[in-house]
């Protein structure tokens, strides 16, 4: 029994001098901490990538379109935009130091086939598609000069319940939306 008292009694000392400890210390720092308390609520909060509605680098300027969410934040040149309804539309943007003559190539040799240009505003994409009907996966790949190198936009379905025809119309339309809200600088 004098060992558990014993026991119990060490027990209530160790909870004891650690609260006195961080009681002045914590007494301590309110006083000495008040101006980087200030400081930190100043700073502007982080905006929760989905709530994001522009993102931007030195080579052009992503909107995101309405009824779509940033997936990504903007990463060096590169950034992600989603549609979060079927068709679950994802656009990767991005900036890259090549020609469209160079980009075209890069394309064919990975089965893509030319689609229909599309001309917004005064930029022209060139503009790739491919499928693949075995896993209901449609993709679109397209460029627009841009200073010196090009803007690459690539589109790809998520899952959805749409027929397949009319899911590939769907992406080509969601790419049509998303060459509207890009601005090159």
């Amino acid at each position: 029994m004098k060992k558990f008292l014993l026991g119990l009694a060490f027990a209530a000392m160790a909870i004891c001098i650690p609260t006195a400890c961080s009681s002045s210390s914590d007494n301590n720092a309110q006083g000495a901490d008040s101006t980087a308390t200030d400081s930190v609520a100043q700073a502007p909060e982080e905006i929760p990538v989905k709530e994001l509605k522009e993102l931007e680098n030195d080579h052009y300027l992503a909107k995101v379109p309405e009824g779509w969410r940033a997936g990504s934040r903007m990463v060096n040149s590169s950034c992600v935009i989603e549609l979060p309804e079927s068709p679950f539309t994802y656009a990767a943007l991005n900036f890259q130091h090549e020609t469209v003559d160079e980009f075209k190539a890069k394309c064919e040799k990975n089965g893509f086939k030319a689609i229909d240009d599309v001309t917004v505003g005064d930029k022209t994409w060139v503009a790739f598609y491919k499928e693949d009907k075995a896993e209901k996966e449609q993709q679109i790949s397209a460029a627009t000069p841009q200073a010196d190198g090009i803007v690459t936009a690539r589109l790809h379905n998520g899952a959805n319940m749409m027929e397949f025809d009319e899911a590939g119309e769907a992406l080509k339309a969601n790419f049509k939306t998303i060459a509207e809200n890009i601005t090159l600088k």
